[in-house]
C-alpha cells in the first residue's frame, strides 16, 4: 500500500493540535528542584520533540493533586497518538 502525504487541511489541523499541547503557558517545569517529575522523550531518527523553550517536556507530579496527575497522563497520551503525524509538519 502506497503512503500518501496528507492534504493541506489535515496537515494544518495536526500542526495546530500539536502546538496546542506545547503552549508556553503550560505547566512544564523549567528548572528542577527537589521532587518527583514525569517526562517522556519522543524521538524519530535524529529528532527529539521539545517545548518552545527547547526543553524536554517535564511536569511535576504532586500526589496531593490526583486530578492533575490524570491530566498530565492524558497530555502524554495525546502527544504519543499524534507522534505519527509529526513527520508531516
Amino acid at each position: 500500500e502506497q503512503c500518501k502525504a496528507p492534504t493541506q487541511g489535515r496537515k494544518h489541523s495536526v500542526s495546530k493540535s500539536l502546538r496546542h499541547l506545547f503552549q508556553p503557558n503550560s505547566k512544564f517545569v523549567k528548572s528542577l528542584k527537589r521532587g518527583l517529575y514525569l517526562t517522556s522523550i519522543f524521538y524519530r531518527d535524529d529528532n527529539v520533540l521539545v517545548t518552545p523553550e527547547d526543553q524536554i517536556p517535564i511536569v511535576e507530579v504532586e500526589d496531593s493533586y490526583s486530578s492533575t496527575l490524570m491530566q498530565d497522563f492524558l497530555w502524554f497520551t495525546k502527544v504519543s497518538f499524534l507522534w505519527d503525524e509529526i513527520s508531516w509538519l
